[in-house]
């Protein structure tokens, strides 16, 4: 371990004495989704299991399920990761109902999280709404308490329109969500929907008039839906039928380099996520390593629950090896918004070559380049 500290150390001083000498370039930034993977049949069921949202300690996953058991209809659950020193990347447990005053014996769908997990926001079509799927709220004191009787969010939020696919920011202060632009109440089926963002400026304060995101060029028939926020507010991940890709919606990804600044054109992500079977509402863990959504392939012969873990690129030469070359270029960006190199704290980078994205490529360069007998000592 000495060894790792000393070398590390001398790493950092190279690093600080040359960005003093070298300058900058312009690059397109990267990283890499490793394969698609199901949840299991623990979480999964033979019944549709859609719409996840993964809690920001990582150790919870709520998530939208037909199966029996429930109340009536589409429910909401959880499942918990278990962990322990034989198994640290854990597994996840048996599903849980949420209870009584969230599920009903009409449609729940759709949850999404506060980071301290005492808000909870879903879409449901229970009486008490102002038409077709609202909007609703539920609260509780600690994480050990149970949920309380959810609220309307209201007509400035909800209509008699449908209303979902609520995303509410891990401070509780933003919410984004989805509003059809074509619906028939005698023929449910939604021909387009469009992304909006509604903010407060405490929890305690009202919601703002929501506003619509023009993240994605409108064409009729098209939607834009199941929109959720990254932690540090600089990546939205939605699913789109905009490109005409399948018959189905495939997932998106748009950054912005600061949280007050505009939103860069989408990019439809690669075939290690979407496919011809249909991909929607993205969730993305609060370290950006880890991406859940739902799919329709038939695995399980219904919609089931899937994952990918995110990789940075950090061999940036892409010669094969991550070695001093690499940090070399790392230092020439060094200070710039240079995208190639702005790996860190979250994979997309956080608009600036610094310090975070050093911490970022020692990760791997150590990986790589350390003897694993030298981090013992």
């Amino acid at each position: 371990m000495k060894w790792l500290n000393g070398n590390r150390m001398r790493l950092f001083l190279v690093v600080i004495m040359a960005v003093f000498v070298l300058g900058g370039g312009q690059a397109k930034a990267d990283f890499t989704f490793s394969e698609r993977v199901n949840l299991g049949p623990v979480v999964n069921s033979p019944y549709d299991d859609m719409d996840p949202f993964i809690a920001t300690d990582g150790l919870s996953l709520y998530f939208a399920s037909w199966r029996p058991g429930g109340y009536g209809n589409s429910d909401i659950w959880v499942t918990t990761k278990q962990t322990s020193e034989r198994n640290p990347e854990g597994y996840w447990g048996p599903p849980e109902n949420l209870g009584a005053f969230i599920n009903s014996g009409y449609r729940e769908c759709l949850p999404s999280i506060t980071a301290d997990g005492l808000i909870l926001v879903f879409s449901s079509k229970r009486p008490g709404g102002l038409g077709g799927y609202d909007i609703w709220i539920s609260t509780r004191p600690t994480k050990e308490s149970p949920w309380e009787p959810p609220t309307n969010l209201g007509s400035l939020i909800n209509s008699e329109g449908p209303e979902f696919c609520g995303c509410i920011s891990p401070d509780g202060c933003s919410l984004y969500y989805s509003i059809a632009v074509s619906f028939s109440a005698t023929n449910p089926v939604f021909y387009g929907g469009d992304i909006y963002v509604t903010t407060r400026a405490t929890r305690e304060s009202p919601w703002d008039v929501p506003v619509k995101m023009e993240i994605m060029p409108s064409r009729q028939g098209s939607g834009n839906w199941g929109p959720n926020i990254s932690a540090d507010g600089l990546a939205l991940f939605f699913d789109s039928d905009y490109a005409d890709v399948s018959l189905f919606p495939d997932i998106w990804l748009a950054t912005r380099t600061h949280n007050d600044s505009g939103w860069g054109t989408p990019i439809l992500l690669g075939p290690e996520i979407n496919t011809q079977d249909g991909e929607q509402k993205p969730s993305i863990s609060a370290d950006g390593s880890t991406l859940y959504w739902c799919s329709g392939r038939l695995a399980y012969d219904t919609w089931d629950l899937w994952q990918s873990t995110i990789t940075p690129i950090v061999d940036f030469n892409v010669d094969g090896n991550i070695d001093t070359s690499d940090m070399v270029m790392l230092i020439d960006g060094w200070d710039s918004d240079n995208t190639l190199y702005d790996i860190g704290p979250m994979p997309w980078g956080d608009g600036v070559v610094d310090v975070e994205d050093l911490i970022v490529f020692m990760k791997y360069w150590e990986q790589e380049n350390v003897p694993v007998n030298s981090q013992d000592n």
